[in-house]
């Protein structure tokens, strides 16, 4: 069976497909299933777990299915015509354009895991693409890293519907980050069911979401679907486990209203200000205060090797704060996901009380050192030590 198909779409969507695969795997599952049907090939990628389909238009009916080993890409990375024919075998695939032709070996498609069609249900939800990217990176950096641990919920991002959003949250403990993604479709909360997706996987799609539009869906509470624009879609595994209900956490803000000092300033100057800070730093001591006071918004940093630094930036408050003390690393990872010229805000606790900074859409809190804690005996002891 033989086509002829546009050779830069096509090398698109197997590079889509085979972006999950092993490179060098002779098996199998080193190779993307190419189905004719109906009009266009489907392109399947798996690697055992998550699944990448795409299509790409050609002159075709329905027809055998052929497995295209990774060296594919290269071939038509190296041809020169606008258009390549495709020659189908029994154990072999013939690549053909312009001077040059090539034959590639291929193992039996009979061998390769029948993939589940990949159809979105009406019962799901619609976000940008811009969106759905930056609330991925705003929420992946906040799942526990540690691999000893069995608590798969810490190592998930957690995604439900509230309202008209697409929540997307994570937590190791020590920090929470929350993004709320707008939905551009009719809020479908009743249908749909929230889920936890390994950080990977999500950061794998938001490398592949192209087109302006994302779209997702569960499927019987074990994988989640995701239309990635018009010619992609893909299926990802849900992790088991209860999530932390952190309700409580985020309504203390509201609750605790009046042991809150709330200032506005732009990303870069907090980064700049903590960067500046952070000159005493080492790598056993990186405690930091922070606390408002004469209009401005003061850092302090003490260590036994090195010293002190107390560095301040001015800020429309007039109120005066107690000292808060937190890991300066946990602040500036929050701060990292923010783009470098947006407006944040950042609420002071002038007791023991989470430390928040946030955006319109993201939320970040930090848990501070109680008066107990070796962190907390740390700073203190940089004091002692410097007199």
């Amino acid at each position: 069976m033989e086509f002829t198909v546009d050779r830069s779409k096509f090398r698109n969507a197997l590079v889509t497909a085979s972006s999950i695969l092993l490179r060098g795997d002779a098996g199998v599952l080193g190779h993307v299933l190419l189905a004719p049907r109906d009009g266009r090939f489907l392109l399947t990628g798996t690697n055992r777990g998550m699944v990448i389909q795409t299509a790409v238009k050609a002159p075709c009916k329905f027809g055998p299915n052929a497995l295209l080993p990774w060296r594919v890409r290269r071939v038509l990375s190296a041809m020169e015509t606008e258009d390549v024919s495709l020659c189908l075998l029994e154990n072999a695939v013939q690549i053909s354009g312009g001077r040059a032709s090539f034959s590639l070996r291929t193992p039996d498609p009979q061998m390769y895991p029948e993939p589940a069609p990949i159809v979105m249900d009406d019962a799901h939800v619609e976000v940008s693409a811009r969106q759905f990217r930056r609330a991925i990176r705003s929420t992946a950096f906040a799942t526990f890293r540690f691999l000893n641990t069995t608590n798969f919920a810490l190592r998930s991002v957690h995604i439900a519907v509230s309202g008209k959003k697409l929540m997307f949250t994570a937590t190791d403990g020590t920090k929470v980050a929350r993004y709320a993604a707008d939905v551009t479709n009719e809020p479908l909360e009743s249908v749909f069911s929230s889920v936890l997706i390994a950080p990977d996987l999500l950061m794998r799609l938001g490398h592949l979401t192209r087109d302006s539009t994302v779209k997702m869906c569960v499927k019987d509470d074990t994988f989640a679907m995701f239309g990635l624009g018009d010619s992609a879609s893909a299926t990802v595994p849900v992790a088991s486990g209860s999530f932390p209900k952190l309700d409580a956490v985020f309504a203390t803000f509201t609750s605790e209203m009046d042991h809150y000092e709330t200032v506005k300033l732009t990303a870069s100057d907090l980064a700049a200000l903590l960067s500046l800070t952070s000159v005493m730093s080492t790598k056993d001591h990186q405690v930091l205060r922070l606390s408002i006071g004469r209009q401005r918004l003061w850092s302090e940093m003490r260590t036994p090797e090195f010293g002190e630094s107390r560095c301040h930036i001015d800020v429309a408050s007039w109120a005066e704060s107690s000292p808060v003390t937190l890991d300066v690393q946990l602040l500036r990872d929050g701060l990292a996901v923010v783009q470098h010229n947006e407006r944040v805000f950042l609420s002071i606790p002038d007791k023991a009380l989470p430390l928040k900074l946030s955006t319109e859409n993201f939320t970040y809190i930090v848990m501070p050192f109680g008066d107990t804690t070796q962190q907390r005996h740390a700073y203190e002891d940089a004091i002692a030590a410097r007199h």
